[in-house]
């Protein structure tokens, strides 16, 4: 038992931190979602929490859940423009290469049974 409850004590530090930060990371993390960075990334930096901790206070809190759901909605406009912009401005050179890369975007789909994730909240994050 002292193993078990030595494992799930928190780093005191780092809650503490992410605490007094919580506004500035969601404002970071919504910011680069609108710009179509995908969670998982944003969520790999070392000051930053893991996307199961954003995940889990968007759960709890329906204004962040909103947020975030506006920011990729944002995040997955911005990455077709992008695309787009590539593929008008490409050469003949490059068209099919950039062509693979605008279906490749277009594509991107949450992960399979993500769709049907709706959380304590009611709302569904996904769509």
């Amino acid at each position: 038992m002292v193993g078990r409850q030595a494992e799930s004590k928190p780093d005191n530090w780092a809650l503490s931190d992410m605490t007094l930060r919580r506004a500035e990371i969601i404002d970071e993390v919504c910011e680069r979602l609108a710009l179509g960075e995908t969670l998982s990334r944003i969520c790999a930096a070392r000051d930053l929490p893991d996307r199961r901790t954003i995940n889990r206070w968007a759960v709890k809190d329906r204004d962040l859940a909103d947020r975030i759901l506006t920011a990729r909605r944002l995040g997955g406009w911005a990455m077709f423009d992008e695309a787009t912009d590539r593929l008008m401005n490409a050469t003949p050179q490059t068209i099919q290469v950039e062509r693979e890369l605008l279906a490749s975007t277009a594509s991107r789909r949450p992960c399979r049974g993500a769709a049907s994730y709706v959380p304590a909240s009611g709302r569904d994050l996904w769509h």
